[in-house]
């Protein structure tokens, strides 16, 4: 049986779509991950030893380190994906967690996901691995600033 979808569900939906847009919630307002691409690892569309094209595949990191009121430092992070090939950008992961669970390892995790998709360059792992410890490094800076 087919369900039909009421109206007012795709008015509701609408509504709630353009007041998230005119009022971002703080992660939303804080990151922005793939607008400015500084942590970026990936895969470039070439063709692999058999000739097969492999795609190509973006994952975008970003963060802010914030103190609230009562003197709690917190991390919000997420990550946005970006294939081209496959045609789609999508936020993949995101939160906001207290800075002794900061996403220190984010980098590594999202490059071993991208890993087991592609065979990558040398080049292209020598970056991913200079990403994550200019990331690490970054964002523990981050929070011992914020700390002290």
């Amino acid at each position: 049986m087919t369900r039909i979808k009421c109206p007012s569900e795709d008015w509701d939906s609408y509504c709630a779509q353009q007041e998230r847009a005119e009022f971002p919630n703080d992660e939303e307002r804080l990151l922005d991950a793939y607008g400015h691409l500084r942590w970026v690892v990936g895969f470039g569309g070439d063709e692999d030893e058999n000739g097969w094209y492999q795609g190509d595949w973006l994952a975008c990191f970003d963060f802010h380190v914030d103190i609230d009121p009562s003197g709690r430092v917190s991390v919000a992070y997420h990550v946005v994906v970006n294939s081209d090939s496959g045609g789609f950008i999508e936020t993949a992961e995101s939160g906001v967690v207290s800075a002794d669970k900061a996403p220190l390892g984010l980098v590594g995790y999202w490059t071993g996901i991208g890993m087991e998709t592609a065979t990558w360059t040398e080049q292209e792992i020598a970056a991913a691995h200079e990403c994550d410890r200019r990331w690490r490094s970054a964002l523990s800076a981050a929070i011992s600033q914020e700390q002290s």
